[in-house]
């Protein structure tokens, strides 16, 4: 069958990109068919090892790398073996092709292995449900408040929330300064977030790329400047042992997948949230679409303001424009403050309560996040976080 597969190769090619990228994979697909049917596919078409400039190239004509094929490159990239040119044209080429589940599962799994872990799930007091929202409602609206105010109003309900910067704040520090101006120290170390999570319930901790063997990746995706697998990685490392998850996307395309690729990765309940406009998370500017894993089974949906009994709003009633105002956005939230600031936060937070376990639908998280913001409860939460971390320092 090799005979075919380069006869093949060798005719498409001299026929242009666009053959090479639409044909050849097929080809290659009904090739794979014929040697699975006669017995004789050879486990290394898969499961092989690849080289740096084996993988750009098979990924420049179109092919999707296996899981172990991923595995393999990703070490290779992580333990220093590759330059940052070579890394700059595998992630572009692969953020053209677009990444499949295979390659973000392979990938997923070395940069967990690669991040220091602290697994809290099982010793939190109350049960082993654990959340990570990381940028709910942040990414694309150029905000944070919404995933800060959403990590208190849920953990006010019980449900013990770690959270994290989106990959930008780590760049900027723009997440972390909001997090200061409320009062809170952002640590980086594991045994004070360990402390958090068990005395308050809630933590923030700094984006994967401040992990050394991570760190390595930021000039050469800071030179491509557009987004790369490891803006999905962001969303995936789980150095926390999270079970349940909530995320914001701003590529639609990314919903199913990453849900996908999380209950592969065997998370309990997930759910991958994108709003219309590209805002990472659930939106009130328009619809947002929602995939939802649980149990093995994927359902995928759309989900209107109105149908949780909210009002449509532009996001610029949302957005702060500086650290101050950011800060005192999330204050004025946690404290009742009516309008679209605090409906965005009701929202992702009912979401977030759906995948917790906490509603059964999202109408009700909705209902009840407005009930725990009504209390006080939330605001109470900011405050009792604040304190711990002053008499911690």
């Amino acid at each position: 069958m090799w005979f075919l597969k380069r006869g093949l190769r060798a005719f498409f090619l001299l026929d242009g990109v666009s053959l090479r990228r639409n044909v050849l994979p097929f080809t290659m697909r009904v090739e794979n068919l014929f040697l699975v049917a006669g017995g004789l596919r050879n486990y290394s078409i898969i499961h092989k090892k690849m080289d740096i400039k084996s993988a750009i190239q098979y990924v420049v004509d179109g092919f999707d790398l296996s899981e172990p094929q991923m595995i393999s490159v990703m070490n290779k990239i992580l333990d220093g073996q590759v330059t940052d040119s070579q890394i700059g044209s595998f992630l572009t080429a692969l953020s053209i092709k677009g990444e499949s589940v295979h390659e973000i599962v392979g990938a997923a799994k070395v940069v967990r292995s690669k991040v220091p872990s602290f697994e809290l799930a099982a010793n939190i007091d109350g049960g082993p449900v654990f959340m990570d929202i990381l940028s709910a409602g942040a990414a694309g609206t150029g905000s944070f408040t919404v995933a800060i105010s959403t990590a208190f109003v849920v953990s006010a309900s019980g449900v013990p929330i770690i959270t994290n910067g989106y990959r930008e704040a780590l760049l900027q520090d723009t997440a972390v300064d909001v997090l200061e101006a409320l009062g809170l120290d952002i640590s980086l170390s594991i045994d004070f977030i360990e402390k958090c999570m068990k005395g308050v319930g809630v933590a923030f901790f700094p984006s994967f790329l401040s992990c050394a063997v991570i760190r390595q990746l930021i000039k050469p995706c800071r030179e491509i400047a557009i987004r790369t697998i490891f803006d999905i990685l962001e969303l995936l490392v789980n150095p926390a042992g999270a079970t349940t998850f909530f995320l914001g996307v701003v590529d639609k395309r990314l919903t199913g997948i990453l849900a996908e690729v999380l209950m592969r990765l065997g998370e309990r309940r997930c759910l991958v949230a994108w709003g219309e406009g590209n805002v990472g998370g659930m939106t009130l500017s328009g619809t947002s679409r929602v995939a939802d894993g649980f149990d093995g089974k994927l359902r995928c949906y759309t989900i209107a303001p109105e149908d949780v009994g909210l009002e449509r709003s532009t996001m610029k009633l949302v957005r702060g424009t500086g650290t101050i105002e950011a800060a005192e956005q999330v204050r004025r939230v946690l404290r009742g403050g009516r309008g679209a600031e605090l409906d965005m936060v009701l929202l992702n937070s009912g979401a977030v309560l759906l995948a917790a376990g906490k509603v059964e639908s999202l109408k009700e998280g909705v209902i009840t996040a407005r009930k725990i913001v009504e209390s006080s409860a939330a605001c109470n939460k900011l405050t009792e976080l604040a304190a711990f971390c002053k008499v911690q320092k």
